[in-house]
């Protein structure tokens, strides 16, 4: 009888959902039906599904007017508005506007009706979060549910339903029971007290005195780099902004509470965040000033400053209204997705760093790169006080070049090469593709160019292998031998090279580390101290191609030798080794 009367009750629920919102119910049925029958992950005209979630709240939004009945229009001609210019999903996917745009739905859903009294405010805000919350998971229960009877059936009975049915089923019962259900828990309000309650507990035995930790914690800080003399930590911006941020939502969230704790604290708290907020523009300048404006960055002061305006009505009793909290934020997520474009400025930003760089190290001018700059030869000497530079150089180069706006149509005419060719110069291309190394060793195309002491090199064959194998008994093939005794890289335990051994008729080893020094000695080079590249390659030949005291000839298609300290150049390993035994 219970779960009859609980069902009913539900039933009960759902039908006065129904009359008091028939629009809603109607649009969530058109939008949702359709699922049963199509593919919605791979539908490329999908773009009316994905503004349905704004569709819905603009006509919930109207429930209380008298143009409620005429609200089906926006929904209408919205989607004849895709279908005339473009019902492509995946633009509006990808464009800041389209996620902007639900963010302010979303706030405008939590805050309405914008009531002036802030604890009515926050109360009715927090009740349409928890009801959104609720509805989703028993959408998600009955999308569970779903997949437990038709899995069953398959199982129980020996059918096969297919999986794309399944996964329609699915997303059907997402897109129609979440709507239904939201509508359905709005219209009751018996466990808005529970839920407050439970918030309270919540807000003054775990998050407020958290907040006050943290602020402890910051004011210290503050004190030892006033006493060291030191100025703040770049990364001091990832603690601040949450502080800030999630004090500002303790702060109002303390409104529900009937007997509220920790009222001392709180009543100052606005202005403890005074120095926060300090340390956290000095973050942002400094990092700004070093590195110029990232799209990441554009956001961070625009979310910095919305906090900022926010924590400056709070301090002034007259325009403590947490409604004017909502609206700053709308604003700001207006500001940074309809009127700015934070891609394009932070693009720009980067532009004008690399440009300057190229400037002070004297390679750009009147907007080119030098005609006489050769990538190759020009950073094969570069002093060590400027591989920061040419490193950031590098790096600048790849992002303006992968971030490039492309255009919204296929052009084949359109090559972000040329582009940036005609721009700078052909020397653009090679700095895009060097390799800058933390020991100032650069490649360009994985072939290295720069000629300070290395402390690796590798030799490759670069011609086919012309083997004469008269007056040898024997070809043996291996693909592969590295040099990986237990302390080939443990400096505190004594070397032991690792020989090279082919068991034939009899066992045949060959010391390669001392192969390698005999090979120095005939240049006259000392393998115990680092050399220049242009200084090693003459090695070339000699390390590819050895001949033992027995005649044997090792002939390799390529050979990687290293520097240890104690040991001084030594075989990292080798590949496609050919062996001529006699």
């Amino acid at each position: 009888m219970a779960i009859f009367s609980f069902l009913n009750k539900i039933l009960g629920s759902l039908k006065y959902a129904v009359a008091q919102h028939p629009i809603e119910i109607l649009l969530t049925t058109i939008f949702a039906v359709p699922l049963l029958f199509i593919d919605i992950l791979y539908l490329q005209h999908r773009a009316y599904w994905i503004f349905t979630p704004v569709f819905l709240i603009v006509v919930y939004l109207f429930r209380q007017t008298k143009w409620y009945n005429f609200s089906w229009l926006v929904p209408a001609l919205s989607c004849v508005a895709l279908w005339y210019f473009n019902d492509n999903a995946e633009i509006y996917l990808t464009s800041p506007k389209f996620w902007g745009l639900n963010c302010i739905m979303i706030i405008i859903l939590f805050s309405m009706p914008f009531q002036r009294e802030n604890q009515s405010y926050i109360s009715d805000a927090l009740s349409t979060v928890f009801n959104v919350l609720f509805a989703s998971l028993t959408g998600w229960l009955i999308s569970g549910i779903i997949f437990a009877v038709m899995g069953s059936i398959e199982i129980l009975f020996g059918s096969t339903i297919d999986w794309e049915l399944q996964s329609r089923i699915v997303i059907f019962s997402c897109y129609f029971f979440i709507p239904l259900f939201f509508l359905t828990y709005q219209q009751r309000q018996s466990n808005k007290l529970t839920l407050e309650r439970w918030l309270d507990i919540l807000l003054s035995f775990v998050a407020a005195p958290t907040l006050m930790l943290f602020t402890v914690i910051l004011y210290v800080y503050v004190a030892k780099i006033i006493m060291d003399g030191e100025l703040p930590q770049g990364m001091v911006a990832n603690i601040v902004l949450p502080y800030v941020t999630i004090g500002l939502a303790i702060y109002c969230l303390r409104t529900i509470s009937e007997k509220p704790r920790w009222n001392t604290f709180f009543h100052w708290y606005p202005y403890l965040a005074i120095v926060p907020f300090v340390l956290l523009w000095f973050a942002i300048k400094s990092r700004i000033s070093a590195y110029a404006w990232t799209e990441d960055r554009i956001y961070l002061v625009a979310l910095a400053s919305a906090l900022s305006i926010c924590y400056i009505i709070v301090m002034l009793p007259k325009l403590r209204q947490y409604r004017n909290l909502a609206l700053i934020i709308i604003v700001a997520i207006f500001t940074m997705t309809f009127v700015l474009n934070p891609k394009q400025i932070a693009y720009d930003s980067q532009v004008t760093r690399f440009e300057k760089a190229l400037e002070r190290l004297d390679v750009l001018q009147n907007g080119k790169i030098r005609s006489d700059f050769n990538v190759k030869k020009d950073l094969s000497k570069i002093p060590e006080s400027q591989v920061k530079d040419w490193q950031m150089i590098r790096e600048l180069a790849g992002y303006l070049f992968y971030n490039l706006e492309r255009p919204l149509e296929m052009d084949q005419n359109w090559s972000a090469e040329t582009i940036f060719v005609n721009k700078y110069g052909p020397q653009f291309s090679e700095l895009r593709r060097i390799y800058i190394y933390s020991d100032g060793r650069i490649t360009l195309d994985d072939e290295m160019i720069s000629n300070e002491t290395v402390s690796s090199m590798v030799y490759k064959r670069e011609t086919n292998l012309d083997i004469n194998i008269n007056g040898f008994k024997r070809l043996v093939y291996w693909e592969e031998f590295i040099n990986r005794n237990e302390n080939f890289w443990d400096q505190s335990s004594p070397y032991k090279s690792l020989p090279f051994c082919l068991v034939t008729d009899e066992e045949s080893c060959w010391d390669l580390d001392e192969m390698i020094r005999e090979a120095f000695s005939k240049h006259k080079l000392d393998p115990m101290v680092r050399h220049s590249r242009d200084i090693l390659e003459p090695l070339n030949a000699d390390l590819l191609n050895f001949t033992d005291k027995n005649g044997n000839k090792l002939l390799l298609g390529d050979i990687r030798i290293v520097f240890l300290e104690e040991q001084g150049y030594v075989l990292s390993n080798m590949s496609r080794v050919m062996v001529l035994m006699k």
